[in-house]
């Protein structure tokens, strides 16, 4: 089990949990919207065969019902010159 907590510039939190599953890493919790709702957030972490690793973040209003993309990001490493 993960934890992460994660706080904006603005003093927004998120608070996810989860684990190592099926080759990749997935963290979900609950936060309260701006308009006083619930949100339910869900980032994925996916390992790629040419080193690069994915990060998939969607959020959910219905509860998990239906998701909507927050951030779809890549995250490579630094090449050193010379390499």
């Amino acid at each position: 089990m993960w934890h992460q907590t994660w706080i904006d510039s603005g003093g927004g939190t998120l608070l996810l949990e989860g684990g190592f599953k099926d080759g990749r890493m997935q963290l979900q919790g609950e936060r309260i919207s701006k308009e006083g709702g619930t949100v339910l957030d869900r980032i994925t972490w996916t390992p790629l065969e040419d080193g690069r690793v994915r990060q998939h973040w969607q959020a959910s209003t219905d509860n998990g019902v239906t998701w909507s993309e927050v951030f779809d990001g890549y995250y490579q490493r630094e090449q050193n010159p010379g390499d």
